[in-house]
Order: structure tokens, then C-alpha cells, then sequence
């Protein structure tokens, strides 16, 4: 009788239990940590260490990064795959090797110092010398690599002629593009800026899509406050005219600012571009979420033959919005005939909130606020599409943990109470 009344409750407690066990194990299965010794090999100006960590963003993964003098072994039970990072030779700890011998998971070793003994283990793959097949290799990468075409860095002095020949180009040869357009934050009402957004919308109106460049920064004290709100403004200032940025673009040295975290993570994608003066990347230990999508912009350049084979991640080949209409062809053309072919972005769906104004993209719609939205900006029927999110389970964890002790507690009371009167009855 008494286990027919305490069911419910044990059914309850079971439920909560097994779901607390599938979070966690989630939560395991999709963390990488990164150990480094040095961000660059001594006397080389290549940054390895942020080549690396782009790479390890391009398979969907978010990471720990932390340095060797850091490291400690019980570290390791909290990832399912660990990359390790030795640009310059040095003497590698008995206790790190020990470690990583007793380590389950996948290990990628990249660079010098190898330990000899995790040679013949099978969850082992070692890469004497840096390379971007590194971080995908073992199949890391379930999807063929995407490739697109940015029209990018397009300000709103363009020449509107020029940009509308590129567009009915690309257009009429079948060719999906991106554009990816700087912020304004002033002079929005001015006829200049409304005859920009005109063509935006054509842009859009013939398949092209639109992200959001960041600001160009000339001081580098500006908090990530300040620039979040700035581009915030500029996405506000955009939708006003019907023109719907999908995504950011920034530059990779975003990735590694603290205070820069909620904007590089607004957006579900992202394009990154190659800050050429990021300068040293150095901490002792540091987190970055994954993303949905990560593009890396590759700047194309005359004559120059890019192949197949050299992609290796998602790329977006990038040729500047005010060359001419003659070397924009001539540069489009020589990507074709490499045998290189251009993705459609409408399937590159994403969501992005800046400015408290949430855009997603599904397919070929976009929806505003959680309404449907057309070219032009009409509202129309409300959408039940949602979006699957990557969150940070951590703090769900926490609470799922607090709530089954809680309830675990209270099962025991109801348990003990249960038994006096059942004994009392017996008793009478």
C-alpha cells in the first residue's frame, strides 16, 4: 500500500536523475581544451596559436585554452578531446606524460616534444609539423567544408552604379553572395543613406544576404560595451530601411577579449576576418563558447590560383566592394575556374541579437522579432519556427542538481512519515 502512494514521487525522482545524467554527459562530450606552451614558434611572426584555435571553431566546438605551467591532471576528466600545442622544445613533465597516457579521450598532439610512449596508442594522432589539417583530422569535420562569396567592406559612399553591375552580374550568372555592410550611426535620415538601403534591399531581392561588419577600430581602449552598443545602433538603424543583417563579421582579435564575449557571441555565425596586428595572445587559461557556423575570410587577390584542396574549413572568399566591375569579374571568374563553387548562404540559417532585436534566418525567411518579414519590411504572420540553440548548460546543471537533492530529501521524509503511520495503524 505505501509503495503505491510513494510511486508517483520515485517516478519523479528517477526522471530528474536521468535527466541530470544526460546533460552532464552532453556537456562532457562537447568540450575540447587546448593546451599551449607559447603562441608562436621562437623567431616566427605566425601565430600558430590563433591559427589553431580557428581551426578547432570550425568543427563546432567550443574550448578551454590553457597553458602548460597551468596544466594539472585532474583537468583532464572534464574534456572528450584535448589538442596539445609545443611550438618551441622544452622538457616535458613526468606528470604530464602520465596524464595523458591514462587519458581516455582523443589527443592530438601538434608541434615538438611528442612523448614517445603515447606513440602506438590508438586515441593518439601527432603532427610533427603545424598544419590546418590538423584540427580536422580523424573525421573531426563530419561536413564538406562550405565556400561563399563576400562583397565586403560596403560603406555607404560606395558607388551605387558600380555595386547594382556587381549584384545583376552575379545575379544573372547564378552566383549566391554576401555583402557585408559597415555600420552607420549617423546621418540616417539623410537622402544618401536611404538610397544605400535601396539598394541593400535590391541586393536582397535577388538572393544576396547581408551580415554586419564591425566598426573599425582606431583606439584600442574601446570596451566591448561601447562597441556592442554602437553596432546594436547600426543593426537598428538598418532594419528601419528593411535591410536585415544576418550575422557579424569581426576580426579574429575580438576572440580573445573578455569584454568583447556578448558581442562575438550575438550571432549564432560568424566571419572572421585575420587581424593582421592581434599581436601576442598570451594567458594562462581561457574559455571560448562554439558557434553554429564559423567562416573564415579569405581575401582574394589577382592571379592568384586557389584550389579545391586548399580549402579546408568554411570559407568566404572575400574581394572588396569598390573594385571596379572589370577586376571584380576577372577575380570572381578565376575563383569559378579553379573549380571552386560558391554555397548559398539562404541555407546558412542564423540567428542574431543586438540591440535587444532578435533576427532569425531560416531557409530563404527572415523573421524579425519573431515575425515574418519580407524584403521591404511588411510584417505578416507570426512564426512557431524556433531555433535549437547552443547554450551554457552550466549553471541548468546546477540547479537541476539543487532541485533533485531537494526532491530526494523530501522523498525520504514522505518515507519516514509514512512508515510511523503505517506503524501506528499496525499498532492500534
Amino acid at each position: 500500500m505505501m509503495f503505491k502512494k510513494l510511486k508517483p514521487l520515485l517516478l519523479i525522482v528517477l526522471i530528474l536523475t536521468s535527466l541530470l545524467y544526460k546533460i552532464n554527459v552532453k556537456a562532457a562530450e562537447s568540450k575540447t581544451l587546448l593546451i599551449y606552451d607559447s603562441y608562436n614558434e621562437f623567431g616566427s611572426g605566425e601565430n600558430r596559436l590563433n591559427s589553431l584555435v580557428r581551426e578547432i571553431l570550425n568543427v563546432g566546438s567550443g574550448m578551454d585554452i590553457i597553458n602548460v605551467n597551468s596544466f594539472n591532471k585532474e583537468l583532464l576528466s572534464q574534456y572528450q578531446t584535448v589538442y596539445i600545442l609545443y611550438n618551441n622544445p622544452s622538457k616535458v613533465s613526468s606528470d604530464f606524460s602520465q596524464s595523458l597516457l591514462n587519458f581516455k579521450g582523443k589527443i592530438i598532439w601538434i608541434g615538438k616534444n611528442f612523448v614517445p610512449a603515447l606513440k602506438n596508442q590508438k586515441n593518439v594522432s601527432y603532427f610533427p609539423d603545424f598544419s590546418e589539417e590538423a584540427a580536422i583530422s580523424d573525421g573531426e569535420q563530419l561536413n564538406k567544408p562550405k565556400v561563399y562569396l563576400l562583397i565586403d567592406e560596403v560603406y555607404p559612399i560606395i558607388d551605387i552604379q558600380g555595386f547594382i553591375d556587381k549584384i545583376n552580374f552575379l545575379y544573372d550568372q547564378g552566383i549566391p553572395f554576401i555583402c557585408s555592410v559597415m555600420p552607420v550611426y549617423e546621418n540616417q535620415d539623410f537622402d544618401a543613406m536611404k538610397r544605400f538601403c535601396d539598394v541593400l534591399r535590391y541586393a536582397q531581392s535577388k538572393g544576396g544576404k547581408i551580415i554586419l561588419h564591425s566598426s573599425v577600430i582606431t583606439d584600442p581602449s574601446v570596451s566591448g560595451k561601447v562597441m556592442q552598443d554602437k553596432m546594436g545602433l547600426a543593426q537598428s538603424i538598418y532594419i528601419k530601411y528593411g535591410v536585415y543583417p544576418l550575422a557579424i563579421d569581426v576580426p579574429d582579435s575580438f576572440l580573445y577579449k573578455e569584454d568583447y564575449k556578448n558581442l562575438v557571441h550575438s550571432s549564432s555565425n560568424i566571419f572572421i576576418e585575420r587581424d593582421k596586428d592581434i599581436g601576442i595572445i598570451d594567458f594562462q587559461k581561457y574559455s571560448l563558447q562554439g558557434f553554429n557556423n564559423v567562416i573564415n575570410k579569405q581575401q582574394v587577390y589577382s592571379n592568384y590560383n586557389y584550389k579545391p584542396s586548399q580549402i579546408v574549413y568554411n570559407t568566404a572568399f572575400s574581394i572588396n566592394a569598390d573594385l571596379d566591375i572589370s577586376t571584380f569579374k576577372s577575380q570572381v571568374e578565376n575563383i569559378i575556374n579553379n573549380g571552386i563553387y560558391f554555397n548559398d548562404p539562404e541555407y546558412l540559417d542564423s540567428d542574431i541579437t543586438l540591440g535587444g532585436i532578435d533576427i532569425k534566418s531560416k531557409n530563404d525567411d527572415v523573421f524579425l522579432n519573431d515575425k515574418l518579414v519580407n524584403e521591404k519590411g511588411n510584417s505578416s504572420k507570426i512564426s512557431s519556427n524556433t531555433k535549437t540553440e547552443a547554450v551554457d548548460i552550466s549553471s541548468e546543471n546546477k540547479s537541476i542538481t539543487k532541485a533533485t537533492i531537494v526532491i530526494c530529501g523530501l522523498f525520504l521524509i514522505i518515507v519516514l512519515i509514512s512508515v510511523r503511520i503505517e506503524r501506528r495503524k499496525f499498532f492500534k
